[in-house]
């Protein structure tokens, strides 16, 4: 090579193309360095513009001032590449810019025509992302977005390159070609290595990615960020360091936008901040997923990773692409989402803590192992929105977890010994999920603070004391199991807190408690809206709510154009009225004595484009405990159905509760609701009650607290059933009370049960038995409170009290003492006879 020295004061319009040592340059207008150079200082004023397309040695000082530029021509494969020895120093408002450097976009002239100049995974340049319609955006550390909304539409490239090695121009956007319209896809983001003793940056490095195009039609994609790559003895400043995937466009439909670049930075030490460098995807049309930040200590054996897409939501996700298998951290945030994925990294080990914030999202996938060796607080901490994801077949090596507003979602078996090294605060969720484990020493409020816990079905709890309790603003949703057995021995729900079942979880929550199960003042067992979900819920059915029929087969009603009916279970639910095309109520369902079922959904409404969904129905608890102490509420009432706009969805059925005990005490509620009805330009129905069945040895828990009432609001609904069965007696209870909600419609009495102690109506409640030809016999009948009770069918009473209640005597009835009270009704309509006493008070009248 030819050597030769040039000695410069000011240039205005230079261009070396050889080989050179000078003793120093000032630019004031633009300055071309073709050829490798070295000099002794570079000084860029406001109104220069240095181009470098060759190796630029400083054996002193580079100062930028503000307005000066300095970049490389486009499509410069090995970037701009600067050693200074001193200071580069670059002032507020001075420029590293390499923005649009890169790659060229779809249409620019190249060989790939509509297709944007791109690096494959081989680092070779192909041709990609170009879209007939909608052009895609680029990769390379974070993934272009795709075009999405014509016929034909770009896909764009995969990410290349290792993080640690920001090496390569960023990659060009997709063009179109829709009736004549050829938009160019946006260049690729260029390329920076810097090696410096001290960099000053108050102004800005970038190398983002160029713009879609839109108008006209179509869209263009946009180009990927660039890469730069900083490696300096001291880094200093408060200004900006982007490498920023380009703006995709819409107009029709949506092209896409950029991924992120690379950023790299080896140092000793530094003082810049670390929320002024960015390497987000490009927002506009559909957006892309951010690229990767690498930041090492030159002191240290590793460096740390950040992925930040600068809170831009997209639906596409960030590779971990390095040949490095130990890293110091890695941080997530921003709606950043990094898929660790086998193809590129199969283990890997971080020497502190794994920190996910802000809506950010890891997901470890199969057959990748993770490892954190942190030594001090939390191995993992997910905060604020954040989710960690085990997907099935990943390996987790680490002792602790925090949660605190975060999410976890396990595919793997977790275990902590130590209660204390797991904490879920600040209403977090934890899915515990494909048939996992989840194992740790106690269950209370040392590790459960606040949140939702969610064992799903298949998956298990094992907790070592064999006891959970539930605190204050904590809510366990159990589908799978306690256990291997399924079973503990004592569940105690504090105020506040919560027991659950996911919605439509057909087998319902299932409770199997060798001690006590105690629900403290203000806890629950809650399972409203938990069951079949009404119309317009994103099932099959479309606007008719889910329904068991009366084989217990799901199928679709209730729906209505312009008022949707209430669903039924133990009582009926109310038709909806008022328009054109109103929903009807399916058919109660199930026994009396047998609570099984989910309740079901309420019908929704399609008029004048207003889809308004149906209440789901309640859900369904299968309780077997030693002890039952109550103090606080169990319940499964439906969901209500919703008015506004025009017409009005129905309400959900209640659901069911079956408990087995052996001492039943407290004096708390129980109850099984119908969801309410609406009324917008006419009525729709509410949901029927639903069916409560308890069994028990002895019970001083008051019956008055137990309720299945139907749905008031829109038309009103009858009442579920309430059966109560004492294990050393032969016969039990009935007990059909609306809690003073008048309705017309009937409860019916199903059952294979043919005696019964004592069925009692109350407070609006009316009662007509079933049908059939087996005749019920029934010591005694109470009917009180503006009650009804219909005897359609075969029936034998020892005993009926009537007080300010209703019968109705449809079929030959007789009795053996009748007494009515405080103005009842006997509405006699075939042969009646009183064998003992017959009492009839002042005020009470018989109607023939």
């Amino acid at each position: 090579m030819i050597s030769r020295t040039v000695r410069l004061i000011i240039a205005t319009i230079l261009c070396i193309s050889s080989a050179a040592i000078a003793d120093s340059l000032t630019v004031v207008g633009q300055v071309t360095i073709n050829a490798d150079t070295t000099f002794e200082h570079i000084r860029v004023t406001s109104t220069g513009v240095l181009i470098g397309d060759a190796a630029i040695n400083v054996s002193g000082d580079m100062l930028i001032e503000s307005g000066g530029i300095v970049t490389h021509t486009l499509r410069l494969l090995e970037g701009l590449r600067l050693t200074v020895n001193g200071t580069l120093e670059i002032q507020p408002d001075g420029f590293i810019d390499l923005n649009a450097k890169g790659l060229r976009g779809g249409n620019n002239g190249h060989q790939f025509g509509i297709d944007g100049e791109v690096f494959d995974e081989n680092g070779m340049i192909v041709g990609a992302n170009g879209g007939r319609h909608q052009g895609a955006g680029a990769s390379y550390g974070g993934r272009g977005a795709n075009g999405t909304g014509g016929g034909f539409n770009g896909i764009a490239n995969l990410p290349y390159g290792l993080l640690e090695d920001a090496n390569y121009l960023g990659s060009g956007g997709g063009g179109t070609d829709w009736a004549s319209v050829f938009h160019k896809g946006g260049n690729g983001g260029g390329k920076l290595r810097v090696t410096a003793g001290t960099v000053i940056n108050n102004g800005v490095i970038r190398a983002n990615g160029g713009n879609g195009v839109s108008g006209g039609g179509p869209s263009s994609g946009a180009g990927s960020g660039g890469s730069i790559r900083l490696e300096v003895d001291a880094l200093s400043g408060s200004g900006f360091i982007t490498a920023y995937g380009g703006v995709g466009a819409q107009q029709s439909g949506r092209s896409g936008a950029g991924g992120g670049g690379r950023i790299a930075i080896f140092y000793n030490q530094s003082t810049s901040p670390l929320e002024n460098i960015f390497v987000r995807g490009g927002s506009g049309g559909n957006r892309g997923s951010t690229g990767t930040i690498y930041l090492k200590n030159n002191a240290e054996i590793s460096g740390s990773v950040i992925i930040d897409n600068s809170n831009l939501t997209s639906s596409f996700a960030t590779p971990l692409k390095s040949a490095l298998d130990t890293f110091q951290r890695l941080t997530v945030l921003n709606q950043a989402v990094l898929d660790i994925t086998q193809t590129d990294i199969t283990a890997f080990t971080l020497e502190q803590q794994l920190e996910l914030k802000n809506s950010a999202h890891l997901l470890l996938g199969s057959g990748v192992s993770m490892t954190v060796l942190n030594n001090s607080g939390f191995d993992v901490d997910i905060q604020s929105g954040a989710a960690l994801t085990f997907r099935p077949g990943a390996s987790f090596n680490a002792n602790s977890i925090l949660l605190s507003g975060g999410i976890l979602n396990s595919g793997i078996d977790l275990d902590f010994p130590d209660p204390t090294d797991f904490q879920l605060t600040a209403s977090s969720t934890v899915n515990i999920l494909d048939s996992t484990i989840f194992s740790i020493s106690q269950f209370d409020t040392t590790s459960f603070l606040s949140g939702i816990f969610n064992l799903t079905d298949g998956s298990r709890l094992d907790v070592g004391t064999n006891e959970i309790f539930i605190g204050g603003g904590f809510t366990l949703s159990k589908d799978g199991s306690f256990g291997v057995a399924d079973q503990l021995n004592n569940i105690v729900i504090d105020a506040d807190g919560a027991l659950t079942h996911s919605t439509r979880f057909l087998k319902g929550l299932i409770l199997n408690i060798g001690g006590t199960l105690e629900i403290r003042s203000g806890g629950l067992i809650d399972l409203n809206a938990k069951g079949l979900r009404g119309g317009n819920n994103g099932h099959q059915f479309g606007i008719d709510g889910e329904v068991f029929d009366e084989n217990g087969m799901i199928v679709g009603a209730n729906g209505g154009r312009d008022q949707g009916a209430g669903a039924s279970y133990g009582g009926r639910g109310a038709n909806g009225t008022g328009g054109g095309i109103n929903g009807i109520s399916n058919s109660p369902y199930g026994l009396l004595e047998d609570a099984v079922y989910l309740g079901s959904g309420g019908g929704g409404t399609d008029r004048a484009s207003i889809f308004h969904k149906g209440g789901n129905g309640g859900g369904r608890l299968s309780l077997s405990a030693e002890t039952l102490i109550n103090n606080g509420i169990i319940r499964a009432n439906g969901g209500n159905g919703v008015s506004g706009g025009g017409p009005s969805s129905g309400g959900g059925s209640g659901g069911s509760l079956r408990m087995e005990v052996n001492t039943l005490s407290g004096t708390g509620f129980i109850t099984a609701y119908g969801g309410t009805g609406a009324q917008q330009s006419g009525r729709s129905g509410a949901g029927g009650g639903g069916r409560i069945a308890i069994y028990y040895n002895q019970s001083t828990f008051p019956a008055e607290n137990i309720f299945a009432r139907g749905g008031s609001g829109g038309n009103s609904a009858s009442t579920g059933t309430v059966y109560l069965k004492k294990n050393t007696e032969a016969n039990g209870t009935v007990i059909i009370d609306n809690t003073n909600i008048a309705s017309s419609l009937f409860t019916p009495l199903q059952t294979n049960i043919t005696t019964f102690d004592l069925i009692k109506v109350a407070k609006q409640g009316r009662y007509r038995p079933s049908d059939n030809s087996t005749t019920i016999q029934l010591d005694l009948l109470e009917i009180e409170e503006g009650a009804l009770f219909n005897a359609d069918a075969f029936l034998s009473v020892e005993t009926i009290t009537l007080k300010n209640g209703i019968i109705e005597l449809n079929t030959p009835f007789q009795t053996e003492n009748f007494t009515a009270q405080e103005n009842s009704v006997i509405r006699v309509n075939a042969a009646f006879s009183v064998k003992s006493i017959f009492n009839i008070s002042s005020g009470s009248i018989i109607e023939k």
